[in-house]
């Protein structure tokens, strides 16, 4: 059974050389025919090579940052949950002109929110609550301020 074994590893080992010396072997055939080509050519083929390796770039940086910010997003509504069921729960309701200010580590210490519910161990942040006159319920806003993310106003409720 282990040489029946061993033998399909080797046939995988072997078709996987066979195809890497192909693949290779076209690289070099095509980079042969592109050092034929006149410098003009070859000039322009090289900047647009340039292009789309930066367009390719630009791409993944993009798409990898969207989900860090949904991550992060999704880490502030949480927070907004918790401090609702915070509020709740030590019956702190302001009244309607009034904000209520519940700090992260509040929210951490009444086990509301747990450290594996955060992106990274560096965040900071807090949580305003307010009436809304529109809707007759509690709302909560969180900002936090983490090692890849900031929320937009973090700064300007901090103090």
């Amino acid at each position: 059974m282990a040489s029946r074994n061993q033998k399909a590893l080797n046939k995988v080992k072997r078709i996987f050389k066979e195809i890497g010396k192909s693949i290779s072997e076209f690289f070099k055939g095509l980079w042969n025919k592109f050092q034929a080509l006149p410098t003009k050519v070859k000039a322009i083929g090289g900047l647009w090579l340039v292009i789309i390796i930066v367009i390719i770039i630009l791409i993944s940086t993009t798409s990898s940052n969207k989900n860090i910010l949904k991550t992060y997003q999704g880490y502030e509504k949480l927070i907004n949950e918790a401090t609702l069921k915070y509020i709740e729960a030590n019956q702190y309701y302001g009244t309607r002109d009034q904000k209520i200010k519940v700090d992260l580590e509040e929210l951490k210490d009444e086990k509301l929110i747990t450290d594996s519910n955060i992106p990274d161990n560096t965040c900071k942040g807090y949580s305003l609550a307010y009436y809304d006159d529109s809707t007759e319920e509690y709302k909560a806003v969180s900002y936090i301020n983490c090692k890849k993310y900031t929320s937009k106003d973090y700064y300007d409720y901090k103090s």
